[in-house]
C-alpha cells in the first residue's frame, strides 16, 4: 500500500499555494449550515472548505492526517485535530453535518474507504447531512477512463494515490457505510472536463 500520509506531507506547501478557494458547489453546501451547527470537515487539508462553514456561523472541527496541511487550516482559524479518517477521536452522534471533499479517493483499499465513511456516519447525528466528493473514472474526458480504477497522479515531484470512482460504486459504498439517503451527481470542475463529469458529488443523510 502507498504511504499516502508521506505523499501529502511532501506536497502540502505546493497544495496551499494552488488550492485556496472553495469549489462553488461545496461552498453552497458548507455555507448553508445553521449558525451554531457543529460541522466536521473530514480530510480538511488546508481548510479552504471548512472555513466557509465557519464564516456562516458553524462550529467546525477540521480533521486530517497531515500535520503540515492542518497548519494552514489552523492559520485560517479552524480548530484542528490530526486524525486518521478511519479512527476519529469524536463521540458518536456529535456532529450536525460533515464535509468529506476530495479525501475518500486518496484512501487505498475499499475496506479502508468503507471504514472512513462508516466513521463519518458514526459521528453524525441522525438526520444530519454530509457531502462527499471524489474523482470520476471519466476524468480524462473520454469513455476509455471507465477501466482505470487506481493510479498514482503526479503533483510536481510527488505521486499521489487516487481511486477513480464510478457513480454506482460511490453510492454503494455510502449505503454500505450506513447512509440510507444517498444522491450522487456528476460535476465538471476541471478545465479539461467536457461533457463527462470529472467529479462525483454524493449528498448523504445519516
Amino acid at each position: 500500500m502507498p504511504d499516502t500520509r508521506a505523499q501529502w506531507e511532501g506536497l502540502a506547501d505546493a497544495w496551499e499555494r494552488a488550492r485556496r478557494r472553495a469549489w462553488p458547489e461545496v461552498a453552497r453546501f458548507a455555507g448553508a449550515f445553521a449558525p451554531g451547527a457543529r460541522v466536521l470537515d473530514l480530510a480538511a487539508g488546508n481548510g479552504r472548505h471548512g472555513v466557509v462553514a465557519q464564516k456562516a456561523g458553524a462550529d467546525v472541527a477540521a480533521a486530517d492526517f497531515s500535520r503540515s496541511l492542518l497548519a494552514f487550516a489552523r492559520e485560517r482559524g479552524l480548530a484542528c485535530v490530526q486524525a486518521d479518517a478511519r479512527d476519529l477521536p469524536f463521540r458518536s452522534a456529535s456532529f450536525d453535518g460533515a464535509l468529506f471533499v476530495a479525501g475518500l479517493h486518496c484512501i487505498p483499499g475499499r475496506l479502508a474507504r468503507l471504514g472512513a465513511l462508516a466513521e463519518m456516519r458514526r459521528v453524525l447525528r441522525p438526520g444530519s447531512e454530509a457531502l462527499v466528493t471524489v474523482w470520476s473514472r471519466y476524468r480524462d474526458g473520454t469513455l476509455s477512463g471507465w477501466a482505470k480504477a487506481d493510479a498514482d497522479v503526479p503533483w510536481g515531484d510527488v505521486a499521489r494515490y487516487y481511486h477513480f470512482y464510478q457513480p454506482w460504486e460511490l453510492a454503494a459504498d455510502c449505503r454500505a457505510a450506513g447512509f440510507t439517503h444517498v444522491r450522487v451527481a456528476g460535476e465538471r470542475l476541471s478545465k479539461g472536463a467536457t461533457w463527462l463529469p470529472d467529479n462525483w458529488f454524493a449528498r448523504l443523510r445519516a
